[in-house]
């Protein structure tokens, strides 16, 4: 059912305008796009440092959360928003079909090395924005026909395969994280 509604589109729409919804294109982002990025970003990341510990409580111990005080069903609804936020900001980039993959393939990267859940929240933001950046400059500088969100995934991807290349050669790289 889901498919069938970008396959009715098709025929309707050309068909670039489809790839970049689905694909994302870094050539339909505008200076105005950017600066709703970064008007949704900064208000996000203040509120992720505010209230990371306390987040991080409620995910993996809401029990223990409620008795220390922190509303767990609270921040539960804070995360969602947070993510939702994040997910519907980086669909003009990466695409409506590879956003998911930008959220999951940066944290399992990062859980193959990190030891400490602060330093895996780091390393997923770190591979996260390195991917981007890197998917976006690569296919400019040479010329590549590929999509903005097809590249920035597939560098996270390489960077996933990395990692777990380097945690089967070098066991003191297994992290104890999440």
């Amino acid at each position: 059912m889901g498919a069938s509604i970008p396959l009715i589109l098709a025929g309707k729409v050309n068909v670039h305008i489809l790839e970049n919804v689905l694909f994302g294109s870094i050539l339909t982002v505008s200076g105005r796009d950017i600066a709703v990025l970064a008007a949704v970003s900064l208000p996000l990341l203040v509120v992720f440092a505010l209230y990371f510990n306390r987040l991080i409580a409620g995910s993996f111990n809401p029990m223990l959360a409620q008795a220390r005080g922190v509303n767990a069903k609270a921040l539960d609804y804070l995360f969602v928003i947070m993510v939702t936020v994040v997910t519907v900001a980086g669909v003009k980039i990466i695409g409506a079909v590879l956003v998911g993959a930008l959220l999951v393939i940066p944290a399992a990267a990062a859980r193959i090395l990190a030891r400490s859940l602060r330093s895996f929240v780091a390393l997923s933001v770190g591979i996260a924005g390195f991917s981007t950046i890197a998917g976006i400059m690569v296919p400019m500088q040479y010329d590549l026909p590929v999509p903005s969100g097809a590249a920035i995934i597939l560098v996270a991807g390489s960077i996933f395969l990395i990692c777990t290349a380097l945690r089967a050669l070098h066991p003191a790289l297994k992290g104890d994280a999440a």
